[in-house]
């Protein structure tokens, strides 16, 4: 938690290791022992990240026939855990998002996390649609659930709005 209130606070630029023992109340070697140096944490962040959302939708699709995964998707991408997701996950995706682009360290990167989304909306859209067609919607999707949780936050789109074009991209009929 240390780490996230830091970067929310100062950016990943600003980002130290005595920020985040001053934050967590560790001292810095106690901090830079366990935690490691700034690339280690943004790196287990990242694995953080990836955990609360790739994994959680990995094992929520498994446990559902190919046929529901759509509707699955529409919950989960569209409803309360991306689309009013917790705004201060929004702030440290986004920081890290940008860090990542411009760093060359490939360990700071939130593209596996992403690849691992897009191959169950892939997965899940390979009933309806060619393979290719089910790529490239796939990204579309995650593109659209990406955007949309920030642009709910300033009021610029209705969920309504969103969950409606995510049905018809997914395939699903209007209920």
């Amino acid at each position: 938690r240390a780490l996230e209130e830091c970067i929310r606070e100062v950016g990943i630029a600003g980002l130290t290791v005595q920020k985040v023992a001053e934050r967590s109340g560790f001292s810095r070697g106690h901090v830079r022992h366990y935690l490691g140096n700034k690339a280690d944490q943004l790196s287990a962040l990242i694995d953080v990240y990836s955990d609360r959302y790739a994994s959680t939708l990995e094992e929520q699709a498994r446990a559902v026939p190919i046929e529901q995964r759509r509707s699955l998707i529409l919950s989960e991408l569209f409803g309360e855990t991306w689309l009013e997701s917790r705004p201060e996950d929004d702030v440290v995706l986004d920081h890290l998002n940008a860090y990542a682009s411009s760093n060359p360290d490939p360990g700071i990167s939130l593209a596996p996390m992403y690849e691992r989304i897009l191959a169950v909306i892939r997965d899940a859209l390979s009933p309806v649609l060619p393979p290719e067609q089910a790529a490239s919607r796939a990204r579309v999707i995650l593109a659209l659930a990406y955007g949309a949780s920030s642009m709910r936050r300033l009021d610029l789109v209705s969920a309504a709005d969103v969950q409606a074009n995510a049905r018809a991209l997914l395939e699903l009929p209007a209920p």
